[in-house]
C-alpha cells in the first residue's frame, strides 16, 4: 500500500519548485526595479533642489551688490551686476545672474541656476524704495486700534487729495499687520 501511495505523488514537488522559484525571481525583480526607480526620482528631486537654491543665491548676490552699489553711491544704470558660473559654496551648483532695466522702468534681476542636468530660472521685479514710500514702516508687528486714519497728501499740490498710502512691516510672521474695526488707510 504504501508503495502505490508514493507512485501517486512522484513529480509533482519539482512544478511547484519551478513556480515558487518564477515567483521569486518576479517579485525580486520588480523590488529591485521599484529600487531603482525611487533613487533616480530621488536623484533628479535633489538636483532640482539644490538648482533651485542656486537660482536664490544668485538673486541674493544681485541684490546684495545692488545695495552695496547705492550705499557706496557708485550706482549707474550702465554698469548693472552680472555674474556667470560660480560656484555654490559646498555643492555641485552654479548659479549666474543679470540685472537690467533702468531707475525709470524697474530693474529685472534674472538668475539660473545649474545642478547636474537640472536647471531653474527665476527673476523678480524691484525699484528703488525711499524712506517715505511707505506712510508706516515697522520692524515687528503693527497694530492699528479702531478710528485709526492713515492719510497722505502731495507736498508739491495741496490740492492734490488722491494718494494712496502703503503701511508695511519686515516681519515675516502670520498676522503681523492687525487692522481693527473702523481703520481707514
Amino acid at each position: 500500500m504504501r508503495k502505490k501511495m508514493g507512485l501517486k505523488n512522484n513529480g509533482s514537488a519539482l512544478p511547484l519548485v519551478i513556480v515558487a522559484i518564477v515567483i521569486l525571481l518576479t517579485m525580486g525583480t520588480s523590488l529591485l526595479s521599484m529600487g531603482l526607480s525611487n533613487r533616480i526620482f530621488t536623484l533628479r528631486n535633489t538636483s532640482d533642489i539644490v538648482a533651485r537654491c542656486a537660482a536664490d543665491a544668485g538673486l541674493t548676490q544681485a541684490l546684495f551688490e545692488m545695495n552695496q552699489n547705492l550705499q557706496a553711491k557708485t550706482w549707474s544704470d550702465y554698469l548693472l551686476p552680472s555674474e556667470s558660473n560660480l560656484d555654490l559654496s559646498d555643492t555641485d551648483a552654479t548659479y549666474s545672474y543679470k540685472v537690467t532695466g533702468s531707475l525709470l522702468s524697474g530693474y529685472t534681476i534674472t538668475s539660473i541656476g545649474k545642478s547636474n542636468n537640472a536647471q531653474r530660472i527665476i527673476s523678480a521685479q524691484i525699484g528703488l524704495q525711499g524712506i517715505f514710500d511707505h506712510a508706516i514702516l515697522t520692524k515687528k508687528d503693527l497694530i492699528l486700534k479702531s478710528g485709526t486714519i492713515i492719510d497722505g497728501y502731495n507736498s508739491n499740490d495741496k490740492s492734490d487729495s488722491d494718494n494712496n498710502v502703503k503701511i508695511g512691516t519686515q516681519s515675516t510672521d502670520d498676522d503681523s499687520i492687525v487692522l481693527n474695526s473702523g481703520v481707514f488707510v
